[in-house]
């Protein structure tokens, strides 16, 4: 090396080595990130508990970070560094095992700064450079014996609610029935000429099937049946009640209504729910042609039995003439029928 070379070089040197003399201890080492202890605990076994870290609010996006913690006598954790900016959001989602339900998580900081808000099965993080959070998923393992069995109605086997006036039954009302022998109560659920509901014909989303009217049993017998046989509702007895005027198509796979269920989705949620991997249908009438339909798109996947009672495979030439002509519907009341 020439002389020259070296008077050039040799501030150059001085001048850092005396930035890194000058500077805190252990300052030159801090890199902008933050750290976020992930932590599992299982309760009944050991599972692989997969998440994934990303900063794509609506779901899981294309780079988004995955990964897994295995359980090791019930327990596992891992140290997750999040990347500069750390002060942005980034959202860590889980999924629940097949088996598995959650209890319960907790997210915590010493910094006041950072931030944990849930937001559908994914945890919107907020952090600030430099700091250190904790997340902690408390899951148990579930005991499942009987696989669920779903009870899914007939044409108006459902019991439905205005949505104009809340907490008035438009159907079966038999009461409002008795004193009005035209029915024009009934008028809540005129639909238009597609067959959707008109602004003022809407109804909340059916909470439950019709058990029994006037001491006339339609699915009370059944579902006492299954009690006596071990199973309990809401734990593997499950009903699914539906607007039964909709499309079928909408009922067995996604209907267009906020805040209505499919029968899809209730599988789906009966699944997680119970951690079962199929589902058993007991489907009544027009209950089997929507049972049927979800069969014919997505297979029995997730579908172990599906048993039909009285469905109009051929059609239901009856319930037309009811729709065109009206019926008493084997009900009668000192001599005034139903129309």
């Amino acid at each position: 090396m020439s002389r020259r070379t070296l008077l050039f070089i040799m501030p150059i040197f001085l001048l850092a080595w005396f930035f890194v003399l000058a500077r805190p201890a252990g300052a030159w080492i801090m890199i902008e990130e933050a750290y976020l202890n992930i932590q599992v605990n299982a309760r009944g076994g050991d599972d692989s508990f997969i998440f994934r870290m990303g900063t794509e609010p609506q779901g899981w996006g294309f780079n988004d970070d995955t990964f897994s913690l295995e359980t090791s006598g019930g327990a596992a954790e891992m140290l997750y560094s999040i990347p500069y900016p750390a002060d942005n959001y980034h959202y860590l989602s889980y999924l629940i095992p097949a088996g598995w339900r959650l209890i319960n998580y907790n997210c915590s900081s010493d910094n006041p700064n950072n931030s944990f808000v849930e937001i559908n099965v994914r945890v919107r993080i907020q952090m600030e450079n430099y700091s250190f959070g904790d997340c902690v998923f408390n899951f148990q393992k579930i005991e499942q014996s009987k696989t669920p069995v779903i009870i899914v109605p007939g044409v108006m086997g459902s019991y439905l609610y205005s949505y104009i006036d809340p907490g008035v039954e438009v159907w079966p009302a038999v009461g409002r029935t008795v004193i009005d022998p035209w029915d024009t109560h009934l008028n809540q659920l005129i639909m238009d000429n597609e067959g959707k509901p008109l602004p003022n014909t809407m109804i909340v989303p059916p909470q439950d099937i019709i058990r029994t009217v006037l001491g006339k049993d339609f699915f009370a017998g059944l579902i006492e049946e299954l009690k006596q046989n071990g199973y309990e509702e809401g734990k593997d007895l499950f009903v699914f009640p539906y607007d039964w005027r909709l499309d079928l198509n909408w009922s067995a796979s996604g209907i267009p209504y906020s805040g209505f269920e499919s029968l899809k989705e209730k599988i789906e949620k009966v699944r997680l729910e119970t951690g079962a991997q199929k589902v058993n249908i007991i489907a009544h009438s027009m209950g089997g042609l929507i049972a049927k339909l979800y069969l014919k798109q997505y297979g029995a996947v997730s579908v172990d039995k599906f048993i039909d009672i009285g469905t109009p495979h051929l059609g239901a030439p009856q319930a037309l003439k009811i729709l065109m002509y009206g019926d008493d519907l084997e009900f009668n009341y000192l001599g005034i029928g139903l129309s």
